[in-house]
């Protein structure tokens, strides 16, 4: 699914509710690698580029991706706590956790069948929901039931 597909069904909202929708896409021949940083350039060039015409509140911004866009978005908070206060991870199996004074909110789903390397995501998102948890981090998570 390409990235202005993705956003489609928030365009409308976000218009009425002013707030301002950015699709991205990424070659993923260029970027298939889980070599991050050409992608986090870009959106940090992305990023430089809009705050220069739009004001906006870095206490808002929130970053979607869907798998690996999905994984590209949880490390790129890793990497620049500070740049997202959410993330929103669409089928994308987890990384390490997130830096212990990370303010990072996520939100995390994937069909219950949907395997990566021989588990389910559904598996992989319980035990970060259940590591975070325990630190304290917060992760709103769901499994989507009889999908994937």
């Amino acid at each position: 699914m390409d990235a202005a597909t993705m956003a489609a069904p928030y365009y409308s909202w976000a218009q009425h509710a002013g707030v301002l929708l950015v699709a991205t896409e990424f070659d993923n021949n260029q970027f298939a690698s889980n070599n991050f940083y050409p992608a986090f350039r870009s959106v940090n060039d992305m990023m430089d580029e809009i705050e220069a015409y739009y004001p906006v509140d870095v206490y808002a911004n929130i970053i979607m991706g869907f798998s690996w866009g999905g994984n590209m978005s949880y490390f790129y908070t890793h990497t620049y706590p500070r740049m997202f206060s959410g993330a929103v991870l669409a089928s994308a199996p987890p990384y390490p956790l997130p830096p212990m004074n990370s303010e990072v909110k996520y939100a995390a789903f994937a069909g219950e069948n949907e395997s990566w390397q021989d588990t389910t995501l559904g598996q992989y998102l319980r035990e970060l929901a259940g590591q975070l948890n325990r630190r304290g981090t917060p992760l709103w998570y769901w499994e989507v039931h009889n999908k994937g």
